[in-house]
Parts: structure tokens; sequence; C-alpha cells
């Protein structure tokens, strides 16, 4: 059993709220990385370096993307048996009608595009992708 697989997060995050603000609690794209390790704690497993120098911390399914000690990105895939940081939203959401109009429950504005099977809603902190049948599968915060 790997460390991650075992890793239970102490919290997790709603979906709507990560949307809405941007943010994982007090962590969010631009913050740095001792916020996060106060935040989130030690990830399950040691980061993982990549191209210039860039960190790469996992959090079960979220992962965060640092470089010169600044968080870069934020994506969350719910495609995965990983435990959620980020929980998925409750509420069953088909195709592109649905996912507006609960972006517009949450008075949360985006533009969305079409690339293949794939729909892209962008808004002010996120881009949420899903399939033609409205199945989230990524959450990225920039």
């Amino acid at each position: 059993m790997s460390a991650l697989s075992a890793w239970v997060p102490t919290t997790n995050f709603e979906f709507w709220e990560v949307v809405c603000t941007g943010k994982l609690g007090e962590v969010c794209v631009g913050s740095i990385v001792s916020r996060l390790l106060h935040t989130l704690g030690t990830p399950p497993s040691p980061p993982a370096r990549m191209k210039r120098g860039m960190l790469w911390y996992l959090y079960g399914n979220t992962s965060i993307f640092v470089e010169n000690a600044e968080i870069v990105q934020i994506q969350a895939d719910f495609e995965g048996a990983y435990p959620k940081l980020i929980k998925g939203p409750d509420e069953s959401l088909l195709g592109q009608e649905s996912w507006s109009r609960a972006l517009d429950s949450f008075n949360v504005q985006a533009s969305v595009r079409h690339r293949g099977d794939i729909l892209s809603f962008k808004t002010t902190f996120a881009e949420i992708e899903v399939d033609k049948l409205g199945e989230l599968h990524i959450l990225t915060l920039r």
C-alpha cells in the first residue's frame, strides 16, 4: 500500500467553496509554500521535483505545483480513487445547461469552451472540466 492510498485528509474542502473563493482554506495560487504546509500539513509523500525546479505536492486527489516557493497552480482530479481533499459537488450535474445553472446559483460567471468531448468552464479563479455527459474530471485553480 502506497503512502498516498493510506493517507486520509484531516480536512475536506467543498467543491463550490473552492470554485467561488479560489482557495483551499488559506491556500491559493500565489501563497507561499509555508502557508501550504501550515494549512494542509506534510504531504503523504515528499514533493517531486519537476522541470525548471518546480515542485509537485500531492494531497490525495489534489496536486499543488510550487515554483520559487510560491504556489503557481492547484489541480484536483476527480477520476481516480485517491482520497478526496476536494470533494466533488453533491448534486448530479448532467451536461452544459446543468453546470451553467449550478454556477449561476452560486453567482459564478463562467465562459464555456468546447474541446472535443470536454466542456471547460472558466471562472475568475478556476477552470472546471467535465465530459459531454456532465461528469466532473478536473478542477484547476490558477
